[in-house]
């Protein structure tokens, strides 16, 4: 009937009634007691106390979840460049180093700085392409070693759209753009300020090529070029990996579990690729944009629209279960910007939702906790004869 015994439950219930007197008014009271108290029901009526009227509790509940103010100002913030615990984000005219080994991340805001390609390089510095001159029309761009702010002397014929790092050198892909070009394919910047193009295909169309490059375990790179996989090593050349691929759309939206293999939202399907060029649907989902990784590979996905309407699912691959994260349990009114794990506060994760002006932390033990399941809708959308398959394959 409840935690506490039932004389205990009677006792608390004549003392809340003695107190308040009987009118219907002032239950209210009653039922805080009976929840500070650790009543699960409302004696004789086998109704949850936590559940009669959740407004009339809200000063005894005490929220899971924690909130800070947010270094970004506006949902149009945009992830750069991550390494490790270290993301570089950009906004209009304001660029932010943020480290999220905690709680909320530290930030370092630079503002008056218009970057639009960031990368972290194997030197130690911050790769990036900004405005030079905020008055001009077009803007005009140079590319920086910060924190070094002297412009480098590097000409590349195209413009870059993106910048990711290589073992010894960071690889630039051309910026999509609707005028005609040849010869479009990435560079390799390398020390001191050299360009060396990557020996793969040029695009069929520049207007939008798909493209991108994603760490393996092992250092090498998976990369994406025109829809195409390949795997580079950093010295030989990329070695196709077969088949058609779509790039993530998001940075955040790719990561590397402890086998060496790369799990991310490959065409915004959950997709784990081998080294060896294999791919497998994880969960059948289509419309992925962001995967973090937890514990012992515990994935963290963050979705747009979806029709479960979850702010975020976690996939625990030990057990092949789903958890569904509705915003309301981490008091979200929308989807999280990006979402990260601390791992440095005795097995806590925190959640930081860089929205608006307040970040969102959730204790990874609370979130571990939820219900898990694998007969759900999510599980309804697995194809029938992929089942068994994948459960075979891990």
């Amino acid at each position: 009937m409840c935690r506490r015994s039932w004389r205990t439950s009677r006792r608390w219930w004549r003392r809340c009634r003695r107190a308040n007197g009987r009118g219907t008014g002032r239950c209210a009271r009653c039922l805080r007691v009976a929840a500070a108290r650790g009543l699960d029901y409302w004696e004789g009526a086998d109704i949850d106390v936590l559940h009669t009227h959740e407004e009339w509790l809200a000063s005894v509940r005490r929220s899971h979840v924690v909130t800070a103010p947010s270094p970004l100002t506006t949902s149009h913030a945009r992830p750069l460049a991550i390494s490790g615990s270290r993301m570089l984000v950009g906004e209009h005219f304001v660029f932010h180093e943020l480290d999220t080994a905690s709680f909320p991340p530290g930030a370092i805001t630079h503002d008056g700085m218009q970057v639009t390609v960031a990368a972290f390089t194997p030197w130690g510095t911050e790769l990036v392409r900004m405005v030079t001159d905020r008055e001009a029309r077009p803007f005009k761009f140079g590319y920086f070693d910060l924190p070094d702010r002297t412009p480098l002397p590097i000409e590349a014929e195209l413009a870059a759209g993106l910048a990711r790092p290589t073992h010894d050198g960071v690889l630039l892909f051309p910026q999509p753009t609707m005028q005609r070009r040849v010869g479009a394919r990435p560079v390799v910047v390398r020390p001191p300020c050299t360009l060396e193009p990557l020996a793969l295909p040029e695009a069929a169309s520049p207007d939008r090529i798909n493209c991108d490059a994603i760490s393996f375990g092992d250092g090498t790179l998976l990369v994406v070029w025109d829809g195409v996989p390949y795997r580079w090593d950093g010295v030989a050349p990329p070695v196709a990996l077969g088949g058609a691929l779509e790039a993530p759309e998001e940075l955040c939206a790719a990561v590397a579990l402890s086998d060496g293999s790369i799990v991310g939202g490959f065409g915004r399907k959950l997709v784990r690729i081998d080294r060896d060029g294999e791919r497998r649907t994880v969960l059948p989902l289509d419309n992925v944009i962001g995967v973090a990784r937890g514990p012992d590979d515990a994935l963290i996905i963050s979705e747009g629209d979806n029709p479960e309407g979850d702010a975020l699912k976690l996939w625990w691959p030990a057990t092949r279960e789903v958890t569904h994260v509705p915003p309301k349990l981490l008091e979200l009114d929308d989807r999280p910007m990006f979402v990260y794990f601390d791992r440095r506060h005795s097995g806590w994760s925190r959640r930081g939702r860089g929205c608006g002006m307040r970040c969102r932390g959730a204790s990874w033990r609370r979130c571990a906790a939820y219900p898990r399941t694998i007969s759900s809708r999510v599980a309804q959308r697995w194809q029938p004869n992929r089942t068994s398959e994948l459960a075979d394959r891990g």
